[in-house]
């Protein structure tokens, strides 16, 4: 984490993949490195996990590549079909 800006408690932090914006309530785990942060967006809190486990991130790559095969293999069948 030493390439990404420190994260403490009060400071301003944008949700990349939602693009929601709020304010810093809690840290998870060690400051240096946390595992996830409970933020206030809108009045409403939030965890955002900053980690994510190998196997679940593997796991999904397998699930996702499976699903674009099928998808693909889908669009074959129909085009044949025609």
């Amino acid at each position: 984490m030493s390439s990404k800006r420190k994260i403490a408690v009060g400071s301003l932090v944008k949700n990349s993949k939602t693009k929601n914006v709020g304010i810093v309530i809690k840290i998870i785990g060690d400051e240096k490195d946390p595992d996830a942060i409970i933020v206030r967006i809108d009045g409403h809190q939030r965890k955002w996990s900053l980690k994510q486990s190998e196997s679940s991130s593997l796991l999904r790559r397998f699930f996702l590549r499976i699903t674009l095969a099928l998808k693909d293999l889908l669009r074959i069948l129909s085009s044949v079909c025609k």
